[in-house]
């Protein structure tokens, strides 16, 4: 038995959607960082390296390039803070998404716990009404072999009660299906 509060907590705990969206926050993060780099000097080094023949004379003739180079922005004209700015709207866009994604998660769970109890109390209503009606269908039948009710009687109270049992079997399937969808949400094994 599971209480709304475990559910709801194990389903935080458990489903990949918060895990995916607190992912995203931290890709989102990053990606700040990233551009705060914008500000910051670069270094850069490039090697390059060259052969030649000619087949007009036997010499080969090689060459070899090395450039380092270090650049510091001073003005990018609003680009490096712009791309900053985008960049914390970002994060912000993703920290909503974390909360989003677990409000969906906490109405998914209530919602998922409730149709778990509703269909149980339906199953309950249905095996009462089965057991009511094989008790009813005991005293027809005692009194149709004792002539008070006609065949009719015995056969309604049969077709009534077959009734009451596929009732009681949708009941059980619906049960069965609401526990996969709570043990879904709360990311439990199905």
């Amino acid at each position: 038995e599971l209480t709304l509060e475990e559910s709801i907590r194990l389903a935080l705990a458990n489903n990949p959607a918060v895990k995916v969206a607190e992912a995203d926050l931290t890709n989102a993060s990053w990606k700040v960082s990233e551009a705060r780099a914008g500000r910051m000097p670069s270094l850069s080094f490039s090697y390059s390296a060259s052969r030649s023949d000619s087949s007009a004379s036997p010499e080969r003739t090689d060459k070899y390039t090395d450039s380092l180079s270090l650049g510091m922005p001073l003005y990018t004209g609003g680009r490096v803070e712009g791309i900053i700015d985008q960049a914390k709207l970002g994060r912000e866009s993703a920290g909503l998404g974390v909360d989003k994604s677990r409000q969906q998660l906490r109405l998914d769970a209530t919602t998922a716990y409730f149709n778990l109890l509703q269909a149980r109390n339906l199953v309950t209503l249905n095996e009462e009404s089965v057991a009511r009606l094989q008790a009813h269908l005991k005293n027809v039948q005692a009194q149709y072999e004792v002539g008070t009710v006609a065949k009719s009687a015995v056969l309604r109270s049969e077709v009534e009660l077959a009734n009451a049992e596929q009732n009681l079997i949708k009941a059980r399937n619906g049960f069965d299906l609401a526990t996969a969808s709570l043990n879904n949400v709360a990311g439990l094994p199905m």
